[in-house]
């Protein structure tokens, strides 16, 4: 279904370089103008930042980077006055489960001596999460063929790439607990121990560690 964009352009400015940003809007570039007036030099910018309920990797910093850069080609080239902010989320439904998941796992660890029961664990939550997968993935790419729209379509199938990669993961899982069990690096008395997201639809693995007999 075809989407119309209205887009109410503010007042322009008198003179100097314009800038100009792609507007997602009306897909395409429309001249900058501060939330003060076309004039003023004064610019108020929120972002969002990240939510810490896991450890930090290089997409935050890659979030960071291109924020900085791009703050100091208004202020250095454009002549912009800039008040940058950008929140850190530090109470948040994903930090509450995670903890929640980390306390499961530190108590299955504790819990759990018996090396075929942990194993039976691993097995079930890694075929639990290749058939969940699969199946989140055929439905992307049943939405992303029936989509009329050219800009859904295009984030539909970036969605489908992003479930493949999670899917070879998923393969990598596989394979890695394929030699475990084969007896690779299996010394008498080791007992499996599996990190894992406890999901609402099952339980989903991230990482298999082999932990030395306690």
């Amino acid at each position: 279904m075809n989407r119309t964009r209205e887009w109410f352009a503010p007042p322009a400015g008198d003179g100097g370089p314009v800038l100009q940003f792609y507007n997602s809007l009306v897909d395409e570039k429309v001249p900058f103008i501060p939330a003060a007036g076309a004039n003023s030099k004064q610019i108020t910018w929120y972002a969002c930042g990240p939510t810490v309920y896991d450890s930090a990797h290089m997409g935050h910093a890659r979030n960071y980077v291109t924020f900085d850069v791009i703050r100091r080609v208004l202020e250095d080239y454009f002549g912009y006055n800039v008040l940058y902010v950008m929140n850190v989320t530090d109470v948040d439904d994903k930090i509450i489960l995670r903890a929640r998941r980390n306390h499961l796992l530190q108590r299955y660890k504790e819990q759990e001596t018996d090396a075929s029961k942990v194993t039976q664990d691993v097995e079930a939550a890694v075929q639990a999460a290749v058939s969940k997968q699969a199946k989140k993935q055929q439905a992307l790419v049943a939405q992303a063929a029936a989509a009329t729209d050219s800009r859904q379509r295009t984030e539909l199938e970036a969605a489908v790439k992003n479930e493949e990669h999670k899917a070879r993961q998923l393969q990598q899982v596989q394979q890695a607990l394929a030699g475990l069990l084969a007896g690779e690096g299996h010394a008498p008395g080791a007992r499996w121990a599996v990190w894992h997201d406890l999901h609402p639809a099952g339980l989903r693995v991230q990482h298999l560690h082999m932990l030395a007999g306690r």
